[in-house]
């Protein structure tokens, strides 16, 4: 591999911030996708396309969920009175050594200018890419992480963010234009389109279940269930032996 490849891997060239909505605006799921698409849309993506230094961005959505702290990290900046239930955003930047410091107090200041936006933020310090994300998709099955599995997981996942990037800067491209489902699906039909998830067990049997992402009609008796739900993203989940399905709400 290259030096740069290992520095991405095992340095600590990294950014790893998250970002927090207002606990007192309304958390139906649809405001808090809002929130996320414009926190992307009007944060995210001008900085991201003003900093050369950011070579590497990968962002996700999370919540609501309870506040806590990520086992295992040790943090530069904490929010000093979390509420009960966060939604929030998970922003990590590869930006190099040299570069960290000012990308770092330029990003501050533009999350400090839009804290109508970003209700507050925290700075956790030693992320490495290999410990974090080779250990869930490059590990091999005899336990060993392989690095170039791991690399290529990253440049797929920062592909897929900067498009999206792209095609939330038009609000209509999200709501009309572009056909966002067919983005993670046809994704999930190159993967099979029942993924298996790993901790999700059958209740009767205990095998490991499968996430249906093709379009299903939901069977009846789940109808019920699915109305008592509040977060998102949901899904039906079917144990292929015993044939049960459940719908699940999971952060994949």
């Amino acid at each position: 591999m290259e030096k740069l490849d290992t520095e991405i891997l095992v340095s600590e060239s990294w950014l790893y911030f998250k970002l927090y909505k207002n606990p007192k605006e309304t958390s139906e799921w649809k405001s808090n996708l809002d929130w996320y698409h414009k926190v992307l849309r009007e944060i995210v993506k001008p900085f991201v396309d003003g900093t050369e230094e950011t070579r590497i961005v990968l962002f996700g959505f999370y919540g609501p969920r309870p506040y806590d702290i990520e086992n295992g990290n040790e943090y530069e900046r904490t929010i000093i009175t979390p509420s009960d239930d966060v939604v929030y955003i998970r922003l990590r930047l590869y930006v190099g050594q040299v570069f960290k410091q000012r990308v770092r107090e330029e990003l501050e200041t533009r999350l400090q200018s839009h804290n109508d936006m970003v209700w507050d933020y925290e700075i956790l310090k030693g992320f490495k890419a290999r410990d974090d994300l080779g250990g869930r998709f490059g590990r091999r099955s005899d336990g060993f992480i392989d690095d170039k599995l791991t690399l290529r997981f990253i440049r797929y996942w920062d592909s897929a963010c900067r498009y999206i990037l792209s095609v939330l800067v038009d609000q209509e491209n999200w709501e009309r234009n572009v056909d966002v489902w067919g983005i993670p699906h046809l994704v999930n039909n190159s993967l099979g389109a029942w993924l298996r998830l790993q901790n999700v067990k059958c209740p009767k049997c205990t095998a490991s279940m499968y996430m249906v992402t093709s379009v299903t009609p939901l069977p009846p008796s789940l109808v019920a269930a699915l109305r008592h739900m509040k977060q998102t993203p949901i899904f039906l989940v079917v144990c292929p032996r015993c044939g049960i399905a459940m719908v699940i709400s999971t952060n994949i």
